[in-house]
């Protein structure tokens, strides 16, 4: 058996899905990684060519991280009134895709997955739908990684992807490696 098998696995993977989100990894008392959603560029000859998802670049990412992790939680999303038909068909295109590289990368590794409606999770994290407060809340947890992950309104992706990690440690009361910085300011 290999050696990283017989290591603990405690970190937790938080996914924001569509083209702004990001994927954040935590043991609840520090971040171990953020990447916003890996992107392709658009096809130069297509006129109407938009970016998607880099499935392939997600995907190494995920194989990376999944065997350290005991959980993974995407958060669960759904079309939206008023929304056209052409960019719901789009982020739902998106969400399928990651759906399908967590069910390769992440349930290979024997990891749970939990999918937490947006109304869940962020009243249970103390945050509205104005990703600004997700924004606020990640800088207060974690001051040190302000610069460093948070410094701009368009983070909000990272922010919430991380909130989404510590949601799920929370919730299944996984176990901390010490302080869990979440339970000290809750």
């Amino acid at each position: 058996m290999e050696q990283r098998n017989k290591q603990p696995r405690h970190l937790v993977i938080g996914i924001d899905p569509g083209f702004r989100g990001a994927v954040a990894i935590t043991d609840g008392k520090t971040i171990h990684d953020i990447l916003d959603m890996p992107l392709n560029a658009p096809r130069v000859l297509a006129p109407e060519a938009r970016q998607t998802i880099d499935a392939e670049a997600l995907a190494r990412y995920l194989s990376i991280w999944a065997p350290k992790c005991t959980l993974a939680v995407i958060e669960g999303v759904h079309a939206m009134p008023g929304q056209g038909e052409s960019s719901t068909f789009r982020f739902g295109e998106g969400y399928g895709m990651l759906q399908g590289i967590m069910a390769t990368h992440v349930a290979a590794s024997n990891i749970r997955v939990i999918l937490p409606r947006p109304s869940v999770w962020k009243m249970q994290m103390g945050v509205t739908a104005d990703k600004g407060s997700s924004l606020r809340l990640a800088r207060k947890l974690f001051p040190e990684f302000e610069t460093k992950y948070f410094s701009r309104i368009k983070d909000d992706g990272r922010a919430e992807a991380l909130l989404l990690a510590l949601f799920g440690r929370r919730s299944l009361s996984i176990p901390s490696t010490g302080g869990d910085r979440l339970n000290d300011i809750l």
